[in-house]
């Protein structure tokens, strides 16, 4: 019976080093508190990994871009992705947002970010951040 046990863990082992367990990735960003009207804005976004793969993560991570607007307007401008460092764990970027104007009822910048990982595509969700005057 220890033996069995033993060659359990022996194929578990085996199975596991052959395969490789999976990976996966992960980005963070915090919204800024508000976008004062007339200056642009710089938004970050910060991007990892862990488990399987390999490379530097500015050839993992692709085709970012921020899709923004002023509140209430229907379509999306798009800024892309300025690398800031980038290793492979880590990747920092950046997009430069013009200066906007509080016009009528826009008064919050709605935006969100697109990429693909791996091959796959990826959206974050939907953030909104009040446009202030000085």
């Amino acid at each position: 019976m220890k033996l069995g046990l033993i060659s359990h863990s022996v194929l578990l082992a085996a199975v596991f080093s052959s395969t490789g367990c999976a990976g996966g990735g992960g980005t963070v960003h915090d919204p800024p508190d508000r976008i004062v009207a007339g200056q642009p804005a710089t938004l970050k976004l910060k991007f990892s990994v862990w488990g399987a793969g390999f490379g530097n993560l500015s050839s993992r991570y692709t085709n970012i871009c921020c899709h923004y607007r002023k509140a209430g307007e229907t379509q999306f401008e798009t800024a892309p992705a300025r690398i800031i460092s980038s290793d492979h764990k880590n990747m920092d970027v950046e997009f430069a947002i013009p200066p906007l104007q509080i016009s009528g009822d826009s008064s919050a910048l709605e935006y969100y970010f697109d990429f693909l990982f791996d091959g796959h595509p990826n959206t974050r969700k939907h953030e909104t951040v009040r446009i202030v005057r000085r």
